[in-house]
């Protein structure tokens, strides 16, 4: 399972400011997490859509959608929840 790859798994978009953030807020922890810009994987698309479901979120434009991060495999949230 990608969730479960590392101790902190962050489900990104490259070119997203929000999710630029939380990255940085685990780094500067000095976590080095396990990444996925999911607009630079063949199915990443497919992966954002998955998450937005888990999330309970209606579309890939909804606020807070992504980042998605899970610590220890388990699913802490969005954003709003990390922060």
């Amino acid at each position: 399972s990608l969730a479960a790859e590392s101790a902190v798994v962050i489900f990104s978009v490259s070119t997203c400011c929000m999710c630029h953030a939380v990255k940085g807020l685990f780094r500067g922890m000095g976590v080095s997490p396990a990444v996925h810009e999911l607009d630079l994987q063949p199915y990443g698309g497919d992966i954002q859509r998955a998450l937005i479901r888990l999330l309970g979120c209606s579309g890939a434009s909804s606020p807070g959608s992504l980042p998605v991060v899970f610590i220890g495999g388990k699913l802490v949230g969005a954003m709003d929840r990390v922060m």
